[in-house]
């Protein structure tokens, strides 16, 4: 669930933002490409809530780098867009998810927009074989 949540969000922000910014979701040590984003996953918790359904929780932290150091204004800009971008995700299979939590600051010159998904997940157990084997034998009324 939580790659589903990244690759709703990761299709949000470019459909928002589009191909001039790079999106990353796996760390990245060299040849960063800015402006670009990075989706990290903070905390995951799961809860059960009743039987085979759970809460989850996901706090996720989208990083911005922007194309200049000190660009305050271009970070405002961006964090404004995310908002609207990350408040209501669709996920792969055309779900709907509600982010809560939404808030954001610069650190080190990069902006870091937070937000909490609470999807209910739901596990199907694999079904039992209730029979190996299965014999009728039928006869007729009054014959053989």
């Amino acid at each position: 669930m939580i790659n589903d949540i990244i690759s709703g969000m990761t299709n949000g922000i470019y459909d928002e933002f589009g191909s001039g910014y790079k999106i990353y979701t796996e760390n990245i040590e060299q040849g960063l490409s800015e402006p670009c984003f990075f989706i990290a996953v903070l905390e995951a918790q799961q809860v059960r809530i009743i039987g085979n359904r759970y809460m989850l929780t996901a706090v996720l932290d989208v990083h911005y780098f922007p194309s200049e150091k000190a660009k305050n204004k271009e970070m405002q800009d961006v964090a404004s867009r995310l908002y609207g971008v990350l408040q209501r995700i669709t996920l792969l299979d055309g779900d709907m998810l509600n982010g809560f939590e939404l808030k954001w600051e610069v650190v080190d010159e990069v902006l870091h927009f937070f937000v909490t998904y609470k999807p209910t997940v739901k596990y199907f157990e694999a079904a039992e074989e209730q029979m190996a084997e299965v014999t009728v034998v039928a006869k007729t009324k009054g014959g053989e």
